[in-house]
């Protein structure tokens, strides 16, 4: 007790408020998966590092694990992935000559 009848809380890390009752939103845990944490502004923000995306870095971007050959550019859309071939070249890697 702080003055008489008042009550005076002394929060742990990663609460605050009055009574403790705010959660303060931190990198602990690692939310951001593989890429790197910091809190702006109260919120939590992710910066993904190559091949992930997403607000918290969940999202895997397949044209890392199914490049096109021959020089064809990868797409990603969610989960898949598609190629968009050279001239003179086809398939859905562009390996067909």
């Amino acid at each position: 007790m702080g003055s008489i009848g008042k009550v005076v809380c002394i929060c742990v890390d990663g609460f605050k408020g009055a009574r403790c009752e705010t959660s303060v939103p931190d990198c602990t845990g690692n939310p951001c998966n593989k890429g790197k944490c910091k809190v702006d502004d109260g919120k939590v923000k992710c910066s993904c590092g190559k091949n992930y995306m997403g607000e918290y870095c969940e999202i895997k971007v397949t044209c890392a694990d199914h490049p096109c050959e021959h020089g064809g550019v990868c797409g990603a859309n969610g989960e898949s992935y598609s190629c968009s071939c050279r001239a003179g070249y086809s398939g859905s890697n562009c390996e067909i000559i």
